[in-house]
Formats: structure tokens, C-alpha cells, sequence
């Protein structure tokens, strides 16, 4: 294959002609951590990095802590020094087997068990934290991964694994480069979360009366859902013949928490136009309250204009037309409710959530639509809001996805 100019064929591809190929073993020393138990994680206040969080909490480096323990704790630990790579030594599958992050900071902290702690003796660490998570990283990982249930890496098996690494310079640009991004991306999630605090509190006073808009002051009255259903979509029963397109199927997992609209993306059954049309007892429509009956038990959403059908462990609620269903879909949303959910849930051998029990639950309306619509329209609003802001955050994640796969290849030069 010809190789343009400037670059060159290595065993790990092709990289630049001022890049070297190393062993990640050949830049630094390994050690281990020491075992932090979970009490002890919140005995005191020393920083400290469990083997789990390399998984939930951390990036490719280290911006806060979640745990903290005592300075006797901290006397049987394995001390962190600033520029050392964490390896995790463990893991459910394979592909996140090695999960990494660096550790940045100059202040006394620990690492616990299970925990494989690279000491770089050149090079820059920041640099190190993305490339020891890039596609190329992960991919050499995976192969040296052993075990079934639970996936073990070892030291040894790090060491061994091959990396481009350019001039020094260049792995600084590159780190300022992809944190830049990853600083971006932080900040955007912060602010979709404070949107959703904001939201949940929004929810929680219009929806129960607590604040009224202004130009309403009719009453609110307490009533059965049932007094407020037109019609129960319930095709439970055995799975309808399946095809590989054709109308979607929605499942328990395309009503995500947060989400007004189900969760298209996810839905991997079908079903052809004949047995849409012959098989299912009935069917939902634009503006019909979806809820799971087992599972994650009582997830909503509410459906747009996608014709689709849903499966045995759905139920469609269509209400009355004196009532706004996206109101309705909110309601659900709320302590009041979700805690009859659980109520049913708490008595029952197998949970699940039955229909007489759905039209039963007791819920606190305004008797005016119209103050229904203003409200349902204001947490739309915000829903909208976040949705967009969500759409903005997938966006900068894929741009710095494909910022590692070229940076830290070569295929794209800083310097």
C-alpha cells in the first residue's frame, strides 16, 4: 500500500515519520493499588480512587473525587503520584477490560484495589489518558483480556501492548487539544443537569397546585385515571411473528427515564403490514400515554405521529378529549404518582403493574383544560430545551471521537 509523504507503515499502521512505536511498558513502571473497602470509602477526608469508578466516574483523567478516607485508612494504602496512569485490573466483557485515567493533581490522594497503576517516566500524562482509551488502546486490550464472567488484564499483558507516541511537544498539543473539547462537553453536561433540576422543581409545583399561572384560578379536583380514559391499548399475549422491517415494535426499553418520546433508536423488533394489520387487538396513535407493566415498572412516554406498534409488556392509555394528554404523560412524572406505582409494586410476588390497578391511582388535575395545555406547554417547553441540548452534547462527543482517531494516529498534525 503506498504511503504518502511524511509517513510511514508500522506494525500498529500507518504514523507519521517522526513517530515512534513503544511498548507502553517501555515508558514507565507498574505497581498496584491496595484494597479500599466500601465503609472504608467514606471513613474520612483523604481523596481516594475505587477500582468502580474508573467505570462510572472518571474520563481519561481524574476532575474530582468520590471517595474519601481516613488517615488510617490512608497508612495501608497505595499512595497516587501526580502523571500516574489507572488502569482498571477487571471487568464485565472484554471491551471495557483496561478501562484508564491519569491522575493530575500534586495533593495526597490514594488508589484502592484491583487497580493497575502505570508510572510514566517520560512523556506526557494527559496525552497518555486519551491514547490509553483510543480504539487502537481498547483494541489490544480486549485481546489480552482473560476470563468469561469476569474479564482480568494483568500488568504483564499491559506492558506488552504497543502505541504510537509522537515528539513530546506534539502530545501536548494534542492533550490541550482533546481537553479543550472534553472541557466543553463537561460544562454542556452541567448545564443539562441544572436544566433538569430546574425542570423537577418547575414539575413539582405546577403539577400539584402549588403555584398557579397567572389568568387561572379555577379549583383542582382529585379522580380516578379511569374516570379520564377513553381506551386501554393492551395486546398482551404471545409475541407477534417478527420480520426484519417493517413497523416498529416498542419494548419496556424504548421508554427511557427523562424522555418524552419513546426511545426509537433502540427498537430492534418489527413487524410486517400483514400481521400489523391481522394480528394485534389494537393499535396506539399520535397522543397515547405509553406505560411499561414490568421491568422498570410505570416508565411513561407519550407517542408523536410514528406509526409503530407495542409489545406484550405495554399498555396505551387514550384518554378523554376534555382532558390534554400531555399533561396527563407529566402527572406520571411526579412523586404523587410514581409512589402508587410502588405501592402496587410492594404487594405484589412478581411486579407488575395491572390494569385495574393503573385506573385506580388517584390523581389531582385542574378542572379548565386550557390550564392543563398551559402547563403541559411550559414543561414542553423546557423539554425541548434540554433535548436540544442533548442533540449539542452527542454532537461535541462524536467530534471528539473522531478527534482521538485522528490525532492520535497522526492522520491529522498539530505541530
Amino acid at each position: 500500500m503506498e504511503v504518502r509523504e511524511g509517513y510511514k507503515n508500522t506494525e500498529i499502521g500507518v504514523i507519521p515519520e517522526d513517530w515512534e512505536v513503544k511498548t507502553i511498558g517501555q515508558i514507565g513502571c507498574f505497581s498496584k493499588g491496595k484494597g479500599i473497602r466500601k465503609d472504608e470509602a467514606q471513613s474520612g477526608d483523604i481523596p481516594c480512587v475505587r477500582y468502580g469508578e474508573l467505570y462510572t466516574l472518571h474520563g481519561e483523567y481524574i476532575k474530582f473525587f468520590g471517595s474519601f478516607i481516613s488517615r488510617e485508612v490512608a497508612r495501608t494504602s497505595k499512595k497516587l503520584i501526580r502523571g500516574d496512569i489507572l488502569f482498571a485490573g477487571s471487568g464485565e466483557t472484554k471491551e471495557e477490560i483496561g478501562k484508564s485515567t491519569a491522575y493530575l493533581y500534586d495533593i495526597e490522594a490514594y488508589v484502592g484495589g484491583d487497580v493497575i497503576i502505570l508510572s510514566p517516566q517520560y512523556g506526557d500524562s494527559l496525552f497518555y489518558g486519551f491514547l490509553f482509551n483510543s480504539t487502537l488502546v481498547n483494541k489490544q486490550k480486549a485481546n489480552k483480556g482473560q476470563g468469561d464472567a469476569i474479564v482480568h488484564i494483568h500488568a504483564s499483558s499491559l506492558s506488552d501492548i504497543l502505541i504510537p507516541l509522537p515528539p513530546l511537544p506534539e502530545q501536548q498539543a494534542i492533550a490541550t487539544a482533546l481537553s479543550d473539547v472534553d472541557n466543553l462537553i463537561s460544562s454542556l453536561s452541567k448545564l443539562i443537569n441544572k436544566k433538569k433540576s430546574i425542570k423537577q422543581g418547575t414539575m413539582q409545583e405546577l403539577l400539584t397546585g402549588k403555584k398557579r399561572l397567572e389568568g387561572f384560578s379555577g379549583e383542582w379536583i382529585n379522580i380516578k385515571l379511569g374516570g379520564l380514559v377513553e381506551k386501554i391499548i393492551d395486546n398482551r399475549g404471545k409475541t407477534p411473528p417478527l420480520a426484519e422491517n417493517g413497523i416498529p415494535l416498542l419494548e419496556t426499553n424504548t421508554l427511557r427515564t427523562g424522555s418524552k418520546q419513546p426511545k426509537f433508536s433502540v427498537v430492534s423488533k418489527y413487524v410486517n403490514y400483514n400481521t400489523y394489520n391481522n394480528w394485534f387487538r389494537d393499535y396506539v396513535k399520535a397522543g397515547d400515554i405509553l406505560i411499561s407493566t414490568v421491568g422498570v415498572v410505570g416508565e411513561t412516554a407519550i407517542l408523536n405521529n410514528v406509526e409503530c406498534a407495542i409489545a406484550q409488556n405495554l399498555i396505551g392509555i387514550r384518554l378523554s378529549s376534555s382532558i390534554d394528554s400531555d399533561f396527563i404523560y407529566y402527572i406520571t412524572k411526579i412523586d404523587k404518582f410514581t409512589a402508587q406505582v410502588q405501592a402496587v409494586l410492594m404487594g405484589a410476588v412478581q411486579p407488575s403493574l395491572k390494569v385495574p390497578h393503573l385506573l385506580n391511582f388517584i390523581i389531582n388535575i385542574p378542572s379548565d383544560k386550557k390550564e392543563q395545555t398551559a402547563i403541559a406547554n411550559i414543561l414542553s417547553d423546557m423539554d425541548a430545551e434540554i433535548e436540544a441540548l442533548e442533540q449539542k452534547l452527542n454532537k461535541y462527543k462524536a467530534i471528539k471521537q473522531g478527534m482521538m482517531q485522528e490525532l492520535l494516529t497522526g492522520r491529522i498534525r498539530l505541530v
